[in-house]
C-alpha cells in the first residue's frame, strides 16, 4: 500500500551500494529557494511518510526536504543477514546518499541514533542535527524491558505483534494512515527489525563526540513523552552538547505527527541560526 501525498511531493527509489533505498521530496517553494537542504531520517518502526506534514511547511519557506526509509526497509528480497542493519551501515548509507551536500539533518528516536553517526562521519557537511524524540544511548531499564518484549513478540505473534503500539502512535481517527502502516508492518523485513534492534541495544553514548564536532544541535521532545527517555535524561543531554532544548505541549513521542506545525516552527530556528554559525 503507498499513502497518498499531498500535492508537490515527488517519489525517488534510489540506489547505493548495498541496496535499494525510498525517498519522498517536497522540493523548495518557487522563488524561495534558500539552496539548503533538509534530510529526514525515521525512527525503528516509522517510515519515510511520517514526515509528510513537516515536510511542506519547511519547502514553503525555502529549504528543499527529503525523507528516507532505510536500505531494502521494506523489502523481502534485499539484504537479509541481521549484521547488514547496524546503526553505523545504516548511517553510512545516509551517508553515500547525502554525497557532497551539505545538510540539515533531523532524525525521529532511532533516526536520531542514524542521524548523529553521520553527522560525525562527516562533520564537515552537517549544517545542523534535530534530534527529535531521540535520547543519548538505550541501556536503561525501561529499554532492557522493551529489548526482551521485542525478541518474545518477534519469536511469538511476529511484526503484527507491534500494531497496537503502532496505533497508540498513529494520529486518532486517520483511517488512511492505519491501513498504510498495518500494510507496513506485513512487508517490512525482519532482518531490518532485529538487526536495529541488536544494534540500538548496544550503541554507545556518543553525545560527547557530538559536542566536540561544533555542528549546532537541537533536542526536541513532545510535553507526553516518557516512553523511552525521562524529561531529565533529555535536558541532561541538551546541557552536555550545548544544544537548544524545545518541549512541544500535547505531544508524546511522534511530534512530527501530533504536532506538525509547532514543529516546523521550532526546526526553523535551529536551521536559521544555524545559517549563521555555518557561513
Amino acid at each position: 500500500m503507498i499513502l497518498p501525498l499531498p500535492e508537490g511531493f515527488e517519489r525517488h527509489p534510489l540506489r547505493v551500494r548495498r541496496g535499494t533505498v525510498e525517498a519522498i521530496r517536497h522540493p523548495a517553494a518557487a522563488g524561495r529557494d534558500r539552496g539548503e537542504t533538509v534530510v529526514m531520517v525515521p525512527g525503528h518502526f516509522g517510515s519515510k511518510e511520517d514526515f509528510r506534514l513537516v515536510m511542506p511547511l519547511l519547502s514553503a519557506v525555502g529549504y528543499d526536504c527529503w525523507a528516507y526509509d532505510y536500505t531494502d526497509q521494506f523489502s523481502a528480497t534485499g539484504l537479509d543477514s541481521y549484521n547488514d542493519y547496524t546503526l553505523d551501515l545504516l548511517a553510512a548509507d545516509l551517508v553515500e546518499l547525502v554525497g557532497e551536500r551539505r545538510v540539515h539533518y533531523l532524525g525521529h528516536c532511532m533516526g536520531g541514533l542514524v542521524a548523529r553517526r553521520a553527522v560525525l562521519e562527516r562533520p564537515e557537511l552537517a549544517r545542523s542535527l534535530a534530534l527529535v524524540s531521540c535520547g543519548p544511548h538505550m541501556h536503561g531499564l525501561r529499554h532492557r524491558a522493551m529489548w526482551v518484549g521485542l525478541d518474545e513478540m518477534l519469536a511469538g505473534s511476529g511484526l503484527m505483534g507491534m500494531w497496537p503500539v503502532v496505533q497508540r502512535l498513529l494520529p486518532e481517527g486517520d483511517e488512511l494512515a492505519a491501513g498504510f502502516w498495518r500494510s507496513k508492518l506485513e512487508t517490512m523485513n525482519h532482518a531490518y527489525v532485529q538487526g536495529t534492534a541488536d544494534s540500538m541495544r548496544t550503541a554507545p553514548d556518543l553525545t560527547g563526540e557530538l559536542a566536540a564536532s561544533g555542528v549546532p544541535v537541537l533536542v526536541l521532545y513532545g510535553s507526553r513523552d516518557r516512553r523511552l527517555w525521562s524529561h531529565e535524561i533529555y535536558h541532561e543531554m541538551a546541557v552536555r552538547l550545548g544544544a537548544a532544548e524545545a518541549v512541544l505541549q500535547g505531544a508524546a513521542h511522534s511530534p512530527v505527527m501530533e504536532r506538525p506545525e509547532a514543529t516546523a516552527m521550532t526546526l526553523l530556528n535551529l536551521l536559521e541560526s544555524a545559517q549563521e554559525v555555518c557561513r
